[in-house]
């Protein structure tokens, strides 16, 4: 073909472009679209008006971020949100003027809800394979355990109604509580180990690792890789096993100070190091079972206080009064420390959770044993003093 003219020529140029840019573009914008989430909902009842609020959750919290990831206005009793998510994560869906809100699982794909703003619990959502795993996963798992809690709650409450139970009973409930837990932990393991480097994983072993050995929480984050590997849940496990070693078995043990009861400033430095064996014995009034196990302290203290033995008590409380009853109480005869502060500095350090927990310190501050409590504990006090 013949061009005559300059301008010619870039018009046939022109239009050559366009017609090889055209696929080009096509195939952007269906890879754009493959990469935003589309969360549509439809709400039976009316709150048109109302503005729906999307929120990350924090998996170092376990609570929703406080900034606002999208937001949209409802109309018509529908919404629309749009966007993107660098990877798949749990969000929330929080409505103006409403109390309930939807947790869920967010990923680059469209996502239907269905929303009953009298009846909640009808709420729905679907279109994403990763919510949908989620929400099996929560209906298998209720299914199987919800009918034994249930039945479980109306014994005790039959049993309190009744004023009391036999000793056969309380044992009988206590393995059926404990089997229902096992079998809880076993389910959550299995999904685990069948979605490996899931978002639903990471978040489901965030909240029930400390109940695992430490090997096996190692093992397991082994799983996890690429932007899962780095999402806030697995970063929260690392960081805490990263901490945990340092006031692990073989380790010196962490000076910290607070105050006794009787508002002194004590360091557990004025106890630890001194050539006894000392038992950090975290506790607090509100505890049962550490108020369970006081009575146990208190005779294995008068056996070996004067063989080397010290146990230094350290309070969660916040409330100074409950705490010195219940030592008065408890006939607590050993020293107490607390800083009375809901974040309790010692428990920081030490990484503790949840108590009743004890950390065991040799004569020289290096910490030889953790969580001991009842027969374990008599029997490690026993090799330690009489053999």
């Amino acid at each position: 073909m013949k061009i005559e003219t300059k301008a010619g020529t870039i018009n046939i140029m022109k239009h050559l472009f366009i017609f090889l840019l055209l696929p080009l573009l096509m195939l952007s914008t269906h890879m754009a679209k493959g990469q935003q989430y589309q969360i549509s909902g439809k709400i039976t009842g009316d709150m048109n008006g109302k503005t729906v609020y999307m929120k990350q959750f924090d998996g170092k919290t376990m609570r929703y971020s406080k900034s606002i990831a999208d937001s949209a206005l409802i109309a018509n009793n529908e919404f629309l949100l749009t966007g993107s998510v660098p990877y798949p994560d749990f969000y929330s869906l929080s409505f103006s003027g409403e109390e309930f809100d939807i947790f869920m699982v967010v990923d680059n794909c469209s996502i239907a809800v269905d929303i009953d703003k009298d009846n909640p619990k009808n709420n729905k959502v679907s279109g994403s394979p990763l919510n949908d795993s989620y929400v099996q996963y929560n209906s298998t798992l209720g299914d199987s355990l919800y009918p034994r809690i249930m039945k479980y709650r109306r014994e005790m409450s039959a049993i309190k109604q009744a004023g009391g139970t036999t000793p056969e009973n309380e044992e009988r409930l206590k393995k059926e509580f404990q089997s229902i837990m096992d079998d809880e932990q076993a389910y959550k393991l299995a999904y685990i180990n069948q979605h490996p480097n899931s978002i639903v994983s990471a978040f489901i072993l965030r909240g029930m690792y400390e109940k695992l050995p430490t090997a096996e929480t190692a093992n397991l984050l082994g799983r996890f890789d690429g932007v899962i590997g780095n999402s806030s849940y697995v970063t929260a496990i690392k960081n805490h096993l990263g901490a945990l070693q340092k006031v692990d078995a073989g380790q010196l043990f962490t000076d910290v100070q607070m105050q006794d009861a009787s508002g002194k400033n004590t360091a557990l430095s004025d106890f630890v190091g001194k050539k006894k064996y000392v038992l950090l014995d975290f506790w607090a009034s509100w505890c049962g079972p550490c108020r369970a196990e006081n009575p146990n302290l208190v005779l294995l203290y008068n056996k070996y206080k004067d063989k080397g033995f010290e146990i230094v008590g350290i309070s969660l409380d916040v409330k100074k009064d409950e705490w010195i009853k219940a030592i008065a109480k408890d006939k607590i005869t050993w020293p107490q420390l607390s800083d009375l502060n809901k974040q309790n500095k010692a428990a920081a350090a030490y990484q503790v959770r949840t108590i009743p927990a004890t950390v065991l310190i040799d004569q020289d501050g290096t910490i030889i044993a953790k969580d001991l409590r009842g027969a374990a504990l008599e029997e490690k006090l026993e090799t330690l003093f009489e053999k």
